[in-house]
């Protein structure tokens, strides 16, 4: 028979494909790493379409569909979205169209646009001019999208499944080539780049952004593709050690042109980027090849080469220090990193180059000393170039890691972003596609290690750093097992490159150190790093793959175990700060708050804005008026019940209430000095105010936020006051925001919210339209107050003009509680009160009005050298007058001679019990005593607010006990009361306002059914027409109900003429709605 002969050489090469096509242990882990890779896909997508549904249901929904702009037809199809923008519907047609012409661009090959934020691009035909800005794309993303479910479900499994058959294809492709890959360096890849693939997953808005994940497979493709192709290099060949020099000069060729033609993203100054490339990636592998060679060919020498002097200075026997020619590398390695720092303006790339070529350095020399000096004049250039300010991002960052709370750095927020949301991940995290890492800045890029620790918890990142560890593993065991010493130095290089950026962003995260631009390898979005660490993955692969027998190494074994001890010791304080954000303190961390610059130039604090969605999405309670009317609501049912009673009232709940998806006030503008309004905060900050929706927000959220007011300084040294709030009792709901029926969030729902006010609906209208009905004759400002003066309860409050859109900062201003005015001869009230505080028997004191020489009627008071004038319509002096007399007809003489008898302390005494002030004055009383005639008739310095008038008469009507206002109802009124005159004296000054309306300056309301009692003021305003008061009660004697209010309009003139009509109409409508009796 005959006899086949086969080489020696074929049956070996037959063993070793037979050897390689054997399925091993690490292509079971492979399998079992895409078995996790598919679920985690699948998770995430599953998580991030449930948010997205949660977040859509929480969307205002209107009659305005929502539109897909890559579907659009037609003008028509977008004119419902144009309308969220315009009022006019020629401006709608307008606008519709143009947009529609943008859409279509390209004819019947137009372009789909990959996300809503495109249509930024879009320009108004006649100008250059964008047709919209960016609040007009806020206003319109919600309601418009580019892709269906269907699509972005089909793109999910698509690169989804690329992904996982890209991984599985290489090892097949070692198999075919008979290679002997590393395949658990492929796993632990394949391991790391599907949790990134999650990641970005959850990130986007599946319908309406650019779908990160999709880019991000593609540079993994790229990155395989490259990885098979170096794995299958011969790294033995003696032209990668001969020619290593080749590497160098590329690396310095491309960080020339980085220098010289690069930008950085942004406004950032650091130049990263070289078109759609970062060469940065390239050049570290250039130069690991490089240090490879290098330190292949010199190692020996720098270990026995040994200097034993410097210049004549004989070094002992005991230091060993190097020669200088082998010191040099260190120093232009430094100088190199340094310069590139300088030129660069970019901390990362030199930082992490520079660690890595030391590390490689001090294998090589087998001691440490020289790279811990070069590590110090590394350090020490990056601290002179952020004194010089070389880089201005550089300076940010260092401010930012110098007080990461607490900063005056613009986005200087960015670690507590990140600490954020590492909290809220907690031990375990939020679920893939549960957590809101969009919120995150560079969430895609610097940050994604927070976004891992957000959705995987602390479990996660562990698990993380494990697998970057198994990388470090794998490579230097790589190094050990290489054939020769280039390759050994290879292994270790490239190695490091992939584990030091990780140190180096986990340490920025966590603000340990200042945070870089360095790319976190194989989770962060970028191609070039992603082919770039691919490429190295190959590389170690390939000396991997050489089974030739390992080289002596023994001379670097110590090195190396100290190497991995030095990498363990950085990663030991890492995991322990983890820790401690993540499960120790992580609810401290949750809430804590970011004192920062916000966009309108303010310091303010900042919060956990997945804490301020929990806060936005909380129902909020209903405001009530004392009969149960709706005020401000959320509730449709609310609003639909008093439906009719609004209607009886002439307020249409149709107009009124146009939008049910939008919080209600019936009353409009009328009401909005009481209340405020939460959808626009208008005013919100301004310490004048007291909006029922502010500041009874716990209350009406259900929770207490502990809001404390702090004073901080702004960038020009200005103190500002700003409130620090603790959102501590929100935790359990920030934990739980996608579990509506879990325990804690169900009981939360429970509290009551409603808070109920003593205003009165139907007075506050009418007293409202009033103020608008009469201020219109007159100077178009106005306020009035009505409060029960046996209980201080406020029951009607209005200023006017009120706010209306749009809103003038004029009508901002609550007159009726802030406005502060001279109170004029109403403050006679005042004057007479302190007297009948000293003594009642004053009330008998009688002083003369005359005739002064110029014709006008008044006195001239010893001590004081202008004479004191009434009114220039009293044409006949008063004459010698008591008390009674002189309120009833207003003599200003009288009370100025009476002020003067009283002296400075009674007067002052009394003004600070009823909250009005005398003089704004330090030394009040020497300021009162040298103004004292005016003070007694309300003029100088003084000046009240409608209220604290209104309660004057308040205490004069209830028997001389004064009640601090209340707005808030509760089962029982607050015991607030305090004796300011003694019953009887009361009694007499009530009987002295009815006379001022009965036979005085307020007769024009002696008729009035509701037996009014009051004084009229008339208030001198220096240049301009005199403000008009009134304030009084009603009804005068015996009553089961009654009334206290003021009234003021401005530049009216005389009170009795322009504001005691007010009164009047106020007085009647209280009658109707039962609030007099």
């Amino acid at each position: 028979m005959a006899v086949t002969y086969t080489p020696a050489a074929e049956r070996d090469r037959r063993r070793e494909r037979r050897r390689a096509i054997r399925v091993g242990r690490a292509d079971v882990v492979l399998l079992a790493v895409s078995s996790v890779a598919a679920l985690a896909i699948g998770l995430a997508y599953s998580g991030r379409l449930r948010a997205f549904e949660l977040s859509e249901r929480e969307r205002a929904r209107t009659s305005v569909q929502i539109v897909n702009l890559n579907t659009v037809a037609a003008p028509t199809d977008v004119e419902p979205l144009m309308g969220l923008l315009f009022a006019n519907a020629a401006d709608q047609r307008v606008a519709a169209r143009e947009l529609f012409q943008f859409l279509i661009a390209g004819g019947d090959n137009r372009r789909a646009l990959p996300n809503v934020g495109a249509i930024l691009r879009a320009r108004r035909t006649t100008e250059t001019r964008p047709l919209f800005t960016s609040a007009d794309l806020a206003t319109l993303k919600p309601f418009a999208v580019v892709r269906t479910r269907g699509e972005f479900r089909r793109q999910v499994l698509l690169f989804g499944a690329l992904y996982i058959l890209a991984f599985q294809a290489v090892g097949l492709v070692w198999h075919l080539r008979g290679v002997e890959g590393d395949r658990l360096l492929l796993a632990a890849a394949h391991l790391l780049t599907a949790i990134g693939f999650a990641i970005l997953l959850s990130r986007s808005d599946p319908l309406r952004d650019i779908p990160l994940f999709v880019r991000y497979t593609e540079g993994i493709l790229i990155g395989l593709s490259l990885l098979t192709a170096l794995s299958l290099v011969d790294f033995r060949t003696t032209g990668f050690l001969e020619l290593s020099y080749i590497p160098l000069i590329g690396a310095l060729f491309l960080c020339v042109l980085v220098i010289l033609f690069g930008y950085g993203p942004g406004t950032s100054n650091a130049k990263v980027n070289l078109g759609p490339l970062q060469p940065i990636e390239a050049i570290r592998l250039l130069l690991a090849c490089f240090l490879s060679g290098y330190f292949a060919r010199r190692w020996e020498v720098l270990r026995v080469a040994r200097g034993t002097a410097i210049r004549t200075l004989q070094l002992p026997r005991w230091m060993n220090v190097p020669r200088g020619e082998y010191v040099l590398p260190v120093l232009v390695g430094v100088a190199t990193a340094l310069l590139f720092f300088f030129l660069q303006r970019d901390l990362g790339p030199a930082l992490f180059l520079t660690c890595v070529f030391l590390a490689v350095y001090a294998v090589a020399r087998g001691r440490i000393g020289m790279a811990v000096i070069g590590f110090a004049l590394l350090v020490s250039g990056f601290y002179v170039g952020y004194r010089l300010n070389v880089s201005h991002t550089l300076a940010e960052r260092v401010r930012m890691w110098q007080s990461p709370w607490d900063n005056a750095v613009p986005g200087g927020d960015q670690v507590a972003h990140a600490v954020w949301a590492l909290a809220t991940g907690g031990p375990f995290g939020s679920g893939l596609g549960l957590g809101d890492v969009q919120y995150l800045p560079a969430g895609h890029t610097d940050l994604i290690l927070a976004a891992v620790g957000e959705e995987l918890g602390a479990v996660g990142l562990i698990g993380v750093a494990l697998a970057y560890g198994a990388l470090t593993w794998r490579g230097f065991r790589i190094a050990r097992a290489a054939p020769n010493d280039y390759g050994f130095f290879l292994a270790t290089a490239l190695a490091l490159f992939l584990i030091i950026p990780v140190l180096i962003m986990a340490g920025g995260v966590l603000g340990v150190i200042p945070l870089t631009g360095v790319v976190t390898p194989f989770l962060s979005y970028g191609g070039s790093a992603m082919a770039a660490n691919f490429a190295a993955l190959g590389m170690l692969s390939s000396i991997h793959a050489d089974r030739r027998a390992a080289g002596d190494f023994q001379p670097f074994r110590a090195p190396m175990r100290w190497l991995g001890g030095a990498l363990a010791v950085c990663t030991l304080p890492l995991m322990v700060m983890l820790i401690d954000v993540q499960v120790v303190h992580a609810d401290d961390y949750l809430v804590k708050p970011h004192l920062g610059v916000q966009a309108d130039g303010g310091r303010r604090y900042e919060y956990n804005p997945r804490v301020l969605d929990v806060v936005r999405r909380m129902p909020r309670g209903t405001v009530y008026d004392r009969q149960g009317f709706p005020l401000a609501t959320d509730d449709s049912a609310a609003v639909e019940r008093s439906r009719s009673a609004y209607q009886k009232l002439g307020v249409p709940i149709a107009e009124s209430c146009p939008n049910p998806t939008e919080r209600c006030y019936p009353l409009g503008g009328r009401a909005f000095h009481l209340l405020g309004d939460v959808r626009t905060r208008v005013n919100w900050t301004a310490t004048n105010t007291s909006y029922a929706e502010r500041d009874a927000e716990d209350t009406l959220r259900g929770f207490d936020d502990h809001a404390v007011p702090i004073e901080v300084r702004d960038a020009s040294g200005r103190t500002t006051v700003t409130t620090r709030r603790n959102y501590r009792e929100l935790v359990p709901l920030v934990r739980h925001r996608r579990e509506p029926t879990h325990p804690a969030v169900v009981a939360f729902g429970r509290r009551t919210r409603d808070l109920h006010l003593t205003i009165d609906a139907a007075l506050q209208l009418r007293v409202a339209s009033i103020l608008a009905n009469y201020a219109g004759k007159s100077g178009g400002r106005a306020a009035a107050v009505v409060i029960d003066p046996d209980s201080g309860a406020l029951l009607a409050s209005a200023s006017y003009p009120w706010p209306t859109s749009p809103s003038s900062a004029d009508s901002l201003l609550d007159r009726a509680r802030y406005g502060l005015y001279p109170p004029g001869s109403t403050f006679k009230l005042v004057t007479a009160s302190a007297a009948l505080r000293q003594d009642p028997d004053l009330c008998k004191t009688r002083f003369t009005c005359v005739r002064l020489p110029d014709g006008r009627v008044g006195a001239n008071i010893q001590g004081w050298n202008r004479p004191i004038r009434d009114d220039v319509l009293d044409t006949h002096p008063h004459g010698t007058i008591d008390m009674h007399d002189a309120l009833v007809h207003s003599c200003n003489a009288y009370f100025a001679r009476l002020a003067v008898k009283l002296g400075a302390e009674p007067l002052v005494d009394a003004g600070k019990r009823l909250g009005i002030s005398l003089t704004p004055s330090a030394s009040a009383s020497r300021r009162v005593r040298d103004t004292l005639p005016q003070v007694g008739y309300g003029q100088a310095d003084v000046v009240a607010t409608p209220l604290r008038m209104a309660r004057v008469a308040a205490a004069v009507a209830s028997d001389g006990v004064l009640r601090e206002t209340y707005w808030k109802d509760t089962s029982s009124p607050p015991s607030n009361a305090d004796r300011f005159l003694q019953p009887d004296a009361a009694r007499l000054l009530s009987a002295y306002m009815r006379d001022v309306v009965v036979s005085g300056t307020g007769r024009s309301l002696r008729h009035h059914p509701w037996r009014i009692a009051g004084k009229t003021g008339t208030a001198e305003i220096s240049g301009h027409p005199s403000h008009a008061w009134f304030v009084g009660f009603a009804p005068y004697g015996s009553a089961t109900r009654r009334i206290a209010f003021a009234i003021i309009l401005e530049h009216a003139g005389y009170g009795g003429a322009s504001a005691a009509p007010v009164a009047g109409e106020i007085v009647s409508a209280a009658a109707l709605a039962g609030l007099i009796q």
